[in-house]
């Protein structure tokens, strides 16, 4: 029987972001030429093996090879995907103050991604997987626990698909001293009235002693 011919790369359905893939393909002994998809493969030096870069599109791209003299084919499938994940939306939000060592940080990405999370306390690494709980195709991951230093916290998130497209989204938030910060009026300002209305934001848990 005549022996079939495989193509060992990429395997199918592996997702590329090049638009020329080198594709690899096995054929037996005594194999004359190969073509896939239609462009004459080059020979590799243990005579068993044929390579030829195919150009590829967005989505699905059938793969054909053919075996010569005796015609045998092998066909896979690449997907090509060329578009960088997209950030929607993290939890704190960017430009928030609070007086805990650490926060809780949660986000989402319009698709699965690698996401590694780079901060001025260290860096750590997570994946955004699909929340089911959530509609609109919505892939969410989560640092239980993100240490704060003292001052702004620039907190980068790198994020990587499965066909190496990045995108990179960066965030800050404070970490003050003190449980208490003076929301109104702004340092430095005055006023011609007698009195003025004083906003404090709460950045923990506690109780305040007011005296009139």
């Amino acid at each position: 029987s005549v022996e079939p011919i495989t193509v060992i790369d990429p395997r199918d359905s592996a997702v590329r972001n090049s638009t020329s893939v080198p594709v690899t393909v096995r054929a037996p002994l005594g194999t004359t030429a190969v073509t896939i998809n239609g462009a004459l493969a080059m020979r590799g030096s243990d005579g068993v093996s044929y390579v030829a870069d195919v150009v590829i599109g967005s989505g699905d791209n059938a793969i054909s090879a053919i075996a010569y003299p005796f015609g045998q084919t092998a066909t896979s499938n690449v997907i090509g995907d060329f578009r960088a994940p997209r950030f929607l939306a993290a939890i704190p939000a960017d430009g928030s103050v609070t007086a805990d060592a650490e926060t809780i940080l949660a986000g989402f990405f319009d698709e699965a991604v690698l996401v590694t999370v780079e901060s001025p306390a260290g860096s750590v690494m997570t994946s955004a997987r699909f929340d089911r709980e959530r509609s609109n195709q919505l892939f969410g991951f989560d640092v239980a626990a993100l240490p704060l230093a003292l001052g702004t916290n620039p907190i980068t998130l790198r994020a990587r698909d499965a066909a190496g497209n990045e995108t990179v989204h960066v965030l800050t938030v404070e970490r003050q001293e003190g449980a208490l910060l003076l929301t109104s009026p702004a340092d430095g300002a005055s006023t011609p009235n007698l009195s003025a209305t004083v906003v404090f934001q709460a950045l923990a848990d506690l109780t305040i002693d007011a005296w009139y």
